[in-house]
């Protein structure tokens, strides 16, 4: 039984181990790993062999690892472990450390493995590592002749990078070649190290998102009561699918009461931060009240809320180099397509889930701000309405908490100020609509009703413009 009587805020809680009864959602990343099997058995070849897992800490990524060597250990045509093989599958999964360390292992499981059950392959000397991986790299492919090797590499980012190159280079490039061998790193942050061209060409990077409330849902089925809250559970966990885990087991066990709530909440942030200095955490609790920002909001809004350490004062290079920083931890993103920088959304709503319930006048006063930010900004500069208004409508969003009447009173008032002809054209208006299809975070705050009233009114102030234009 959990004790109730004390939760620390800081530390973060144990994972629970994998059980493969208790395994949900992954569909589609492990049909595409399916797909790659099953490629490899019709002696086709398998051209993406590489794929690189990444996601916060409590996403699942070790979990998917687990699941997929327990799937392929209890195929049919497979033992468990590293034992010999009858079968056309063997897959072997090695928790990063150091580069002498996971050689060795490989070297034991690879010697373990017979696709002939009357041989007895050569073990692997005890010499050098690179003589040691040399002789993987050929057992490899002795196997892979004959079967379909699935190497699973988890905490890639414990790796030290050296080590990491140098694995990439003498063992992972070597064997991606076969195009026999499929190998599957996870890590919490997207690596950048990938150097080998036969590597790059050949690799997908696959970002692991939270559950949606439906796997989470499935995910919650064992915790007696946890459908009967789903959505209240939903709306803090944001479907991570350790905090989800943690929340359910603290329900069953008396102990999620409102008070704890932000402590529970605290320990999956201390998690995701744990990589950060401390003294940045603040930081990106501010920044993660944006969905998108640059220079500009950066300074404006650290330098309002964290008044004493001078962000109002510092110079665009300033700015930069403190978006740089943070980019080194790979928790701060430079996203090509939106033109800004993000914090993963997975880890940004977490963030504001724990302001959410451990202050909420700030998480108030934070989103009220942003909004204003783009409200300037678009008397200043018309022609960003299709842009910017969508975060505008976010930022409301934010300020109404199971509050539906005044969230929708004051959606009605955006709309007549910003999106007049004046602001807007029809043109616009239709781009506008495409947008907000797309957004699908922004459609689930605003809950099925309002989203449509949203739509339907943009539809009818289009129509509108485009009959004016006619008479």
């Amino acid at each position: 039984m959990t004790n109730c009587s004390r939760i620390p805020d800081a530390l973060p809680s144990p994972h629970e181990s994998y059980d493969a009864k208790h395994f949900v959602g992954r569909d589609q990343e492990i049909k595409k790993i399916n797909n790659l099997i099953e490629a490899g058995r019709q002696n086709a070849p398998i051209l993406r062999p590489i794929i690189h897992v990444w996601g916060p800490p409590g996403i699942g990524k070790s979990w998917l690892l687990f699941h997929l060597e327990h799937k392929w250990n209890c195929h049919p045509d497979s033992q468990a472990g590293s034992t010999p093989i009858q079968g056309d599958v063997f897959v072997t999964r090695i928790e990063l450390s150091d580069l002498k360390t996971v050689i060795e292992t490989l070297a034991k499981r690879l010697c373990s493995v017979s696709s002939d059950p009357g041989s007895n392959p050569k073990a692997v000397s005890l010499g050098g590592l690179h003589s040691q991986t040399q002789q993987c790299v050929a057992r490899a492919k002795a196997i892979a002749a004959g079967s379909i090797l699935i190497f699973l590499f988890d905490g890639a980012e414990k790796l030290p990078t050296d080590d990491f190159l140098r694995l990439e280079e003498e063992f992972i490039s070597p064997l991606v070649c076969t195009e026999r061998v499929i190998f599957i790193v996870a890590s919490r942050k997207e690596l950048t190290l990938w150097q080998e061209f036969e590597v790059r060409r050949r690799l997908e990077i696959w970002e692991l998102q939270a559950f949606d409330r439906e796997t989470t849902r499935k995910q919650l089925a064992r915790y007696r009561d946890a459908s009967r809250v789903l959505d209240e559970i939903y709306s803090y966990t944001k479907g991570l699918p350790h905090a989800n885990q943690l929340f359910a087991a603290a329900l069953e066990e008396g102990c999620l009461s409102d008070e704890r709530k932000p402590a529970y909440l605290s320990q999956v942030e201390a998690e995701l931060l744990q990589d950060i200095a401390e003294n940045e955490w603040e930081i990106l609790r501010v920044l993660s009240t944006l969905r998108k920002f640059n220079v500009e909001s950066t300074r404006c809004i650290l330098g309002e809320f964290i008044k004493d350490r001078g962000f109002s004062a510092i110079s665009d290079g300033e700015c930069r180099s403190l978006l740089a920083n943070l980019e080194q931890s790979r928790f701060v993103i430079w996203d090509k397509r939106q033109l800004g920088y993000i914090i993963s959304p997975t880890a940004r709503k977490i963030l504001q889930s724990r302001l959410w319930t451990a202050k909420p006048d700030r998480h108030t006063r934070l989103h009220r701000y942003a909004q204003t930010m783009i409200e300037e900004r678009l008397k200043r500069y018309q022609g960003e309405e299709v842009r910017l208004f969508p975060e505008m409508l976010y930022h409301c969003v934010q300020q109404h908490h199971n509050d539906e009447p005044a969230l929708g009173t004051d959606l009605d008032e955006l709309v007549k100020i910003w999106l007049t002809p004046t602001h807007i054209t029809a043109v616009e208006l239709d781009e506008l609509l495409n947008v907000l299809e797309e957004d699908r975070e922004l459609g689930t705050d605003l809950g099925a009703n309002l989203y449509q009233q949203l739509i339907v009114q943009i539809e009818n102030l289009k129509d509108l413009q485009l009959k004016e234009m006619l008479q």
